[in-house]
């Protein structure tokens, strides 16, 4: 019998038993609602995803003050694979509930924002998690993460955009990131 137990267990593990099924459902209830997104690259090491005037932004320590509509924003999961938002705070600007869209194209860095209008120049469906990243799935059934952050006119701050293509001549300082629900760890100096 002691050498079944092994094969029984892994039949087990492959056919998916009910333990494992709800302890996959109980994580996915864990992520489906108040989590943030957080942007990493090159020079951008988990810069909090925050909401501003519609559009998708990170900074550092999230939504600066000095930015009057800038808004911090906890995100759930609405469905199959649409991401709303909810601002932080009960006065912010932007309607709680918008959804998080992409553009419609295949060209360069596009701004990514937060609306509920439907629209052919906006994808707003699509959206899902391998692990902690956050990816688009495109109708030809390809996962894609194409993540941008473009520098703005406010220092460590960046608009979040999608692009398909490679970034333009227009835009060679937008930076290629990812988008995940895993927050920086912050570490103490070694002493």
């Amino acid at each position: 019998m002691k050498y079944y137990q092994p094969i029984i267990l892994l039949f087990t593990f492959l056919c998916g038993s009910p333990w494992l099924n709800v302890n996959a459902q109980s994580q996915l209830a864990k992520r489906a609602s108040g989590f943030s997104l957080y942007a990493y690259g090159a020079n951008i090491s988990g810069s909090r995803v925050f909401y501003n005037n519609g559009g998708a932004y990170c900074g550092p320590f999230g939504a600066p003050s000095a930015i009057a509509a800038a808004r911090n924003v906890t995100f759930s999961i609405s469905g199959i694979s649409s991401i709303v938002f909810a601002p932080e705070n009960s006065t912010a600007n932007g309607t709680s509930g918008s959804l998080l869209y992409i553009p419609n194209t295949d060209s360069g860095p596009q701004p990514v924002g937060f609306n509920n209008a439907t629209s052919t120049e906006r994808n707003n469906t699509g959206f899902g998690f391998y692990g902690p990243w956050l990816f688009h799935v495109a109708s030809n059934g390809d996962i894609e993460m194409n993540w941008y952050a473009l520098p703005t006119n406010q220092t460590d701050i960046f608009r979040i955009e999608w692009g398909s293509s490679a970034v333009s001549s227009t835009q060679p300082s937008a930076t290629l990131v990812a988008l995940r629900t895993a927050a920086p760890v912050v570490g103490s100096p070694k002493e």
